[in-house]
């Protein structure tokens, strides 16, 4: 009975569990803690596992209110080139998101902030970029400084020093300098944009080239190019070729004015039509080689229209050089003269003419060169365009009106401002008195520099073959220091 009775007093004491005041502050402590962080991870990772359209958009937001802070900035007019740019970019960012193109919205977005943030933060500093593309053709990459991966180059983007740019099979680029200075960026290329410093410690425009092939024009002042085999000073209203083969070997070709060349053992003086090897594990220069002069083109006249209709020949003429062996001619859907845009590459001509017989309207692009006996070839000569339509009765602005002008935000940097617009492909337009080529589908192009510290205006004509004319004016601020 005794037994019976501790039983049933074991089973009603397990009815009951006693936890100190202290055990239950512990436990409901603990319960909070753990509550917090399970709603603190819950957040984190839902903030850094958006999807690209939602991080996309929030990057748009965060755009534009950097933008939206910056045009209200005091001295934002004196930085409207630069909020124009972060503008546009702003706006192709909501562009591609609509399109769903969600990575490039947020890129776009991301430079567009980068944009509103320099205008923001470095006013009284003309901090532009140290270049930009004027001209993009084919496949063309950047890859940022300090960054691993390649990105779609666009029109107009800025440039900074440690940035890479790379041309592939197919690709052909355009980048002017702060300086004035323009790098023509051919095929299966690839360097780096430096910022370079003179003697006088001005900044100076500078790359570091890996391989491939420029050409580089250089205006007021002179530019600096590196390559494992030699460094070259180009001096100012300069033209020079850059090839850099597979085995990192440069060969140098002054086509006008004056470069200066060294290696670690040997240095030169390169003078027009001269070219130098260079050689990467001697580091040694080879003797200067003449080159032959470029022929010029004589027929058609630049920009000359031919109607599909008459089904008649194009001939091309060119001027004959006195070391030429033969020329060779190419014929290109681009200015650039990319491959896949050049149907047309005869490289031995030995006439002073050419007849083709294009069967598809467009622009087309012609240059020659002329090449000695011993295989050496000048340089090209300056290119021309001719068009062919369908009815040349139809082109042209209308009787009676002036041409049309449309101007784009011009992109300023420092006191050079690269201006952009569109007219009718029969006009002529000058910039600030200046001439500026007009592309066979009306846009235009050119560098204005401004000399004069404060707000000044550039004045745009676009001018018709009667004399019709229409005006426009853009305003930009400068400050010298």
């Amino acid at each position: 009975m005794a037994q019976a009775a501790n039983k049933r007093a074991t089973r009603g004491d397990l009815e009951w569990i006693v936890f100190s005041y202290s055990t239950v502050r512990r436990w409901i402590v603990i319960l909070l803690v753990a509550g917090a962080g399970g709603t603190w991870g819950v957040y984190v990772y839902r903030h850094n596992h958006v999807s690209p359209e939602v991080r996309a958009q929030r990057q748009i937001d965060q755009a534009d209110k950097t933008y939206r802070s910056a045009e209200a900035s005091p001295e934002a007019s004196r930085f409207s080139a630069t909020l124009g740019q972060a503008k546009e970019r702003l706006a192709d960012a909501r562009s591609a998101l609509e399109n769903a193109k969600n990575i490039e919205a947020y890129n776009l977005a991301v430079e567009s902030e980068s944009l509103s943030r320099r205008a923001l933060g470095r006013a009284g500093h003309s901090d532009i970029g140290d270049a930009t593309f004027v001209a993009l053709d084919g496949e063309v990459s950047l890859q940022r400084a300090g960054r691993g991966t390649w990105e779609e180059c666009r029109l107009r983007q800025s440039l900074y020093d440690g940035d890479f740019i790379k041309t592939a099979s197919s690709g052909s680029a355009e980048i002017m300098f702060f300086d004035g200075t323009l790098y023509q960026l051919h095929p299966d290329s690839l360097f780096e944009v430096k910022s370079g410093q003179r003697p006088d410690r001005e900044k100076s425009s500078a790359v570091d080239m890996v391989s491939g092939s420029i050409q580089v024009y250089t205006s007021n002042s002179p530019s600096q190019i590196n390559t494992k085999a030699v460094s070259a000073e180009v001096q100012r209203d300069s033209e020079v070729g850059v090839s850099v083969d597979d085995k990192r070997d440069t060969e140098i070709s002054n086509y006008r004015g004056q470069a200066v060349l060294r290696t670690e053992r040997d240095s030169v003086v390169l003078s027009e039509r001269e070219r130098v090897r260079a050689d990467v594990s001697s580091q040694r220069l080879g003797s200067k080689i003449a080159l032959p002069e470029s022929p010029a083109p004589v027929d058609p006249a630049d920009n000359r229209i031919f109607d599909l209709k008459n089904n008649a020949d194009v001939v091309l003429r060119w001027t004959s050089v006195k070391e030429a062996a033969r020329y060779r001619l190419q014929v290109s859907r681009s200015r650039l003269f990319i491959p896949d845009a050049t149907p047309l590459d005869l490289p031995d001509r030995r006439g002073l003419s050419a007849a083709i017989r294009p069967h598809e309207e467009g622009s087309y692009y012609w240059r020659v060169a002329a090449v000695s006996s011993k295989g050496i070839a000048s340089d090209w000569s300056p290119y021309r365009r001719f068009r062919v339509v369908a009815d040349a009765a139809k082109t042209g602005a209308p009787a009676g009106a002036a041409p049309p002008l449309q101007l784009e935000t011009p992109q300023q940097m420092g006191n050079l401002f690269l201006i952009f617009g569109h007219t009718d492909p029969s006009a002529s337009v000058s910039v600030a008195g200046k001439r500026a080529d007009v592309e066979p589908d009306g846009s235009f192009k050119t560098t204005v520099s401004v000399d004069t510290e404060g707000e000044s205006q550039i004045v745009v004509k676009a001018a018709d073959a009667a004399g019709r004319e229409t005006v426009k004016r853009i305003r930009v601020f400068v400050e010298l220091f």
